[in-house]
């Protein structure tokens, strides 16, 4: 993982040369990278760069919503750093705040929605807070079993 962290560094230093500081290719790489500290255990780095790649994602982002995607996933990897690190409740904060977002932007994206209520259960689980979890959870498998239903499973088989 050490040679990854390299190699996104060396990769971030050149798109910051090529576009900018505050280009949203160097927020790219900063997610990256952030990913690759966290898979490392090297929580406070991770937190930087998803920070920074958090506050160019949030400058960058239009009317159009072009960099929400990458706005979330932000989100979700600084909710999973603080729940790694026991920092519960700015766990739940960033969690919260992607469910937010995303019932917003991408209402039709149910997998990805019950993915940050699961994650949000979670830390509510972790809180000892069980009947929320319980109930985020639920609402999770709910999604995800509209889902399914939705895309036609359990297929029927043809015998």
């Amino acid at each position: 993982e050490e040679k990854a962290i390299k190699a996104h560094t060396s990769v971030a230093l050149i798109r910051k040369m090529r576009h900018g500081d505050n280009s949203v290719e160097v927020a790219k790489s900063y997610l990256t990278l952030g990913k690759s500290f966290l898979n490392s255990d090297h929580n406070d780095k991770a937190i930087k760069s998803f920070n920074k790649a958090m506050t160019i994602f949030g400058k960058d982002n239009d009317a159009n919503n072009t960099n929400i995607e990458n706005l979330m996933d932000t989100l979700h990897q600084i909710g999973l750093v603080h729940r790694e690190n026991g920092k519960l409740n700015q766990a739940l904060k960033a969690f919260t705040k992607e469910l937010s977002i995303r019932k917003k932007s991408l209402p039709d994206d149910r997998l990805s929605i019950a993915i940050t209520l699961a994650a949000i259960g979670g830390v509510y689980s972790d809180l000892k807070k069980n009947e929320y979890a319980l109930q985020h959870y639920f609402q999770s498998l709910d999604l995800i079993h509209c889902g399914f239903l939705e895309n036609g499973y359990p297929r029927k088989s043809s015998k």
